[in-house]
């Protein structure tokens, strides 16, 4: 049986946007192709199992192949079977397909083309239908695609992503929970998520989860949930972590990045007053320093960040840049109502 591991849920280089509101020729383009797989931060080296070779003319499995030739010394596999060529063979790989996700998290262990990984350098932001990739170096857009179901209808309100650390992009719309392709935007459904969820965001290992990334999800009235997710049955469960406390209400997003901190846009519950960026505790949902008024914005729905700066991506179309200390401005315009935004929970180099 496959490892069922715990997520928890809230709620790319170019030019700008055009003046015909058409996304620019970017390098962002290469990195939500196939050439993605080079640049996202690759974690599964990490996590296959090594072996100690110690006496090579033993065969310590008893399959029939001596040590010094078995690619998996210590696990039975007379056919030496080796889908992705690497050191280890499949009995005893990790990522049996070679994609850098781990089988354990991975929608398609066998698959290297499937599920596609999100480019580790980019910043996601979406539509209510169709998802993009920016570089927050130049401040580049890139169309990735139309979000749609593999051989299937295509998406509609789909209200948020988030991305782990081995450069899985997740979404979900009102009540269902996907995975989706980083390269076209392809995706999968996985099951419901709670009817009230607006927010989704991975936070690192060590906080909610002490081994893995855990997906959160966001009421709209500021709750927290952890999400358990079974990739083989497509079971989806969740219990109540905590919310942002007093009258604080989720704007639609959150994101988290290892070593940075948990982040996310809150309102007052009203449909006029302005947003808020604040820093959160990941293992309560409760919203702790207040970073930055939005004014006059009230509806950020997208938050991301990297290399110290913040980005909300808001309905009006607007892409804002925040620093630390709360300085905002407004970087790019364009022609897109933004739904949502998530960012790789690992942080690339500067």
């Amino acid at each position: 049986m496959r490892h069922v591991f715990w997520l928890i849920a809230l709620a790319a280089c170019g030019d700008p946007v055009s003046e015909t509101g058409e996304p620019g020729e970017t390098n962002a383009s290469s990195a939500v192709s196939g050439e993605a797989e080079d640049t996202a931060v690759d974690t599964a080296s990490s996590t296959t199992e090594s072996t100690t070779y110690t006496t090579p003319d033993v065969d310590t499995d008893g399959d029939g192949v001596l040590d010094g030739d078995d690619n998996c010394p210590e696990v039975y596999n007379p056919n030496q079977e080796n889908m992705d060529g690497d050191v280890f063979g499949d009995a005893c790989d990790l990522d049996r397909d070679g994609d850098a996700i781990p089988d354990d998290h991975d929608l398609f262990p066998v698959d290297s083309t499937r599920p596609g990984r999100a480019d580790g350098e980019s910043i996601y932001a979406h539509t209510s239908t169709d998802l993009y990739a920016m570089d927050p170096l130049a401040n580049g857009l890139a169309h990735v695609g139309r979000l749609r179901q593999e051989f299937g209808s295509n998406l509609n309100e789909v209200t948020d992503l988030a991305i782990n650390r081995h450069g899985v992009v997740y979404a979900m719309t009102f009540w269902t929970l996907y995975i989706c392709s980083g390269r076209d935007a392809v995706c999968w459904s996985l099951g419901d998520v709670p009817g009230d969820s607006n927010g989704l965001t991975f936070v690192p290992a060590g906080t909610v989860d002490p081994v893995d990334d855990a997906l959160i999800v966001i009421g709209q009235d500021g709750t927290w949930r952890q999400l358990h997710v079974d990739l083989v049955s497509g079971s989806v469960t969740s219990n109540a972590l905590g919310n942002y406390g007093g009258q604080i209400y989720s704007s639609g997003d959150a994101f988290a990045m290892e070593d940075w901190g948990t982040w996310a846009t809150v309102d007052d519950g009203s449909d006029s007053g302005p947003d808020t960026l604040v820093a959160v505790d990941p293992v309560t949902g409760a919203a702790t320093v207040e970073i930055a008024d939005l004014a006059p914005y009230a509806r950020t729905y997208g938050l991301a960040g990297m290399f110290g700066r913040f980005y909300a991506f808001d309905e009006s179309g607007d892409i804002l840049q925040i620093d630390e200390s709360g300085v905002i401005e407004d970087i790019i315009e364009t022609p897109y109502a933004w739904w949502g935004a998530g960012v790789i929970t690992v942080e690339p180099p500067p």
